[in-house]
């Protein structure tokens, strides 16, 4: 049942089987609101589960929330023995998503984080290092993370190593007989977040699950 507030109107519409229109687009009358309402309940001769995970649920509503910085979700659990509620918003956005997967790390700095748009791709990255030995990387592409990595990945990886050699040489840390950094030992203990905008007619995932940019 989807309920839309739009041009000082009220519209509903239900759909069932997959998508199959239920009676005609209704207007309710005039409202002051905007916005868009969906209600709806998983069909058990579509979905294996019909159970929702409250974890894995407020899971994506902290991660969209700190994608989108500002953003205020309301998380509401009104089942029986199972009231509960959460609010996530974060004003700092990914760099408040750094601190979040650092709470308990030694950490080296603040959060460093940037921001722009390039051939109409907007990007938006932070970054810390820690005392850790690994590398962590969490990487999303329009709201939907990319597990399995892909070019952006590549790309984030490859210029960290080329700044820091670039900086060395330019400052004289590397002679010009010494070999580059090797990116493994310039990106231990980092941490990335990083986040593309993609237009729909440059993006590219492999698979059905977009996993792989």
């Amino acid at each position: 049942e989807v309920t839309v507030c739009i041009a000082g109107k009220m519209y509903q519409m239900r759909f069932e089987d997959g998508g199959k229109k239920i009676g005609k687009l209704q207007e309710l009358g005039k409202t002051s609101k905007t916005g868009s309402k969906v209600r709806f309940l998983p069909d058990d001769r579509i979905f294996s589960t019909t159970k929702f995970s409250y974890s894995m649920i407020a899971e994506r509503a902290r991660e969209d929330a700190f994608l989108l910085k500002g953003l205020r979700l309301i998380l509401k659990d009104e089942r029986k023995d199972k009231e509960r509620e959460e609010t996530f918003c974060y004003e700092n956005g990914l760099e408040a998503f750094i601190e979040y997967l650092h709470e308990d790390k030694q950490v080296f700095h603040k959060p460093v984080s940037f921001s722009g748009i390039i051939n109409d791709i907007k990007v938006d990255c932070a970054f810390q290092y820690t005392d850790e030995y690994q590398e962590n990387m969490f990487s999303f592409v329009n709201m939907v993370r990319t597990k399995d990595g892909g070019t952006h990945e590549i790309g984030a990886r490859s210029a960290f190593t080329k700044v820091f050699n670039d900086f060395a040489r330019r400052n004289g840390l590397l002679k010009e007989k010494d070999k580059n950094f090797d990116g493994s030992d310039v990106r231990e203990g980092l941490t990335i977040v990083l986040s593309l905008g993609v237009p729909e007619h440059l993006l590219q995932f492999e698979g059905q699950t977009k996993g792989k940019l």
